[in-house]
């Protein structure tokens, strides 16, 4: 979807000084009822008929938990420049996350300026500092930093080194519950750290959503927009009418729809990264769930799903072909798809069609304002 066509007086819709050239938002010339009318015109042009439900965010902007701002030559610290991987626009502001973010990417681009740290060039695949990769809990108030880099260092020097821009961030006021040193010594577009070392604080930090405590680490994936994950887990879990029975939570992450489903019914969460499931198994407890099986390994790996209910939420990729027939071959009466690509969601309810499932409700709930990204939530049954 690329919408994005300057025009006569846009500068008094857009509030971010590098709009356009910036990568990050699609959208932001569009008054905000626009933008959803917008997305859901697409969605009707995809499913061939408008959302049952829609619903706004009440947050438009400074509303994502999560920013993963890249560094590249001339001590760049920002988001890509729109269309074009191997260059970044230095951010000055991003209205996207918070301003103690801000402030903090801009407190790391003069501390690796001052330490003379070397970027990371994309198109030359070099340097050392690839990444600043700052979370937020919104309704905890806490706040994560990792610093990543591409090659490894002494533990004597990253401590002596990252203390200093932690050093930095306190003296502007920014409080950091967690500090990091990531590694990722591949080439690779990702800010993933492949080995991580805690300088500073907690190792995890907390998230509250429909009063249920989710921590969160380094790496965990975690739905970016908080004010309205509440909503997507209340929608999803009601369409999936939980009712004491088993519960398959595929790609299930570190709990934010386990927990919730835990209160009503027997849930099996199945996820591939190890992390995640270490993380599941500490938010099931802190949140007194214990009806639960936890299952470390990949969603098509699986053989049978015993179960009449299945919720699930895979990454913008979609269903893995084998995923599809696991599910048309154990046929769920009530299957919950979450997804946060609409296209490769359809992909898959296509195919799924054929075992019989049919689309009987779908939700959009607009999680990313000023950007062309939608969340959607369908209902098949059998």
């Amino acid at each position: 979807m690329n919408v994005f066509k300057p025009f006569r007086g846009m500068s008094f819709l857009v509030k971010c000084r590098h709009y356009g050239v910036c990568g990050g938002c699609q959208l932001q010339h569009l008054p905000y009822r626009e933008q959803v009318e917008l997305k859901v015109s697409r969605l009707e042009k995809l499913f061939g008929f408008e959302p049952h439900e829609v619903y706004e965010s009440p947050r438009r902007f400074y509303y994502r938990n999560r920013m993963d701002y890249v560094v590249g030559p001339g001590h760049v610290v920002g988001l890509k420049e729109r269309g074009k991987w191997w260059r970044y626009v230095d951010l000055e502001e991003c209205l996207l996350m918070s301003r103690e973010a801000d402030l903090a990417k801009n407190v790391f681009r003069e501390f690796i300026k001052a330490e003379g740290l070397e970027p990371w060039d994309a198109k030359a695949q070099r340097g050392f500092v690839r990444y600043l990769v700052i979370r937020e809990g919104k309704f905890t108030g806490e706040r994560m930093c990792t610093v990543v880099t591409f090659k490894p260092m002494e533990e004597r020097d990253y401590r002596a080194l990252f203390s200093k821009f932690l050093e930095l961030l306190e003296e502007k006021g920014i409080e950091v519950t967690s500090l990091y040193w990531g590694l990722n010594p591949y080439v690779t577009d990702v800010s993933y750290s492949f080995e991580t070392r805690l300088i500073h604080g907690a190792p995890l930090i907390r998230e509250r959503l429909l009063g249920n405590t989710y921590l969160i680490g380094v790496n965990s994936f975690f739905q970016s927009n908080p004010y309205t994950a509440e909503l997507l887990v209340k929608k999803a879990v009601e369409l999936l009418e939980p009712d004491g029975g088993k519960v398959y939570d595929l790609y299930c992450g570190v709990g934010t729809f386990s927990v919730e489903i835990g209160k009503h019914s027997k849930v099996v969460c199945v996820d591939s990264e190890r992390e995640a499931i270490e993380l599941l198994r500490e938010n099931m407890r802190l949140n007194d769930v214990e009806g639960y099986e936890a299952l470390n390994v990949k969603v098509e790996r699986l053989r049978k799903l015993d179960a009449d209910k299945v919720l699930l939420d895979p990454p913008r990729s979609g269903l893995h072909p084998k995923a599809v027939r696991l599910l048309a071959r154990s046929k769920p009466k009530t299957v919950v798809y979450v997804s946060c690509n609409p296209k490769t969601q359809k992909r898959d309810i296509t195919m799924l069609s054929r075992a019989g499932y049919k689309l009987e409700h779908l939700i959009f709930i607009d999680q990313f304002p000023q950007t062309e990204h939608m969340e959607t939530i369908a209902l098949l049954r059998q």
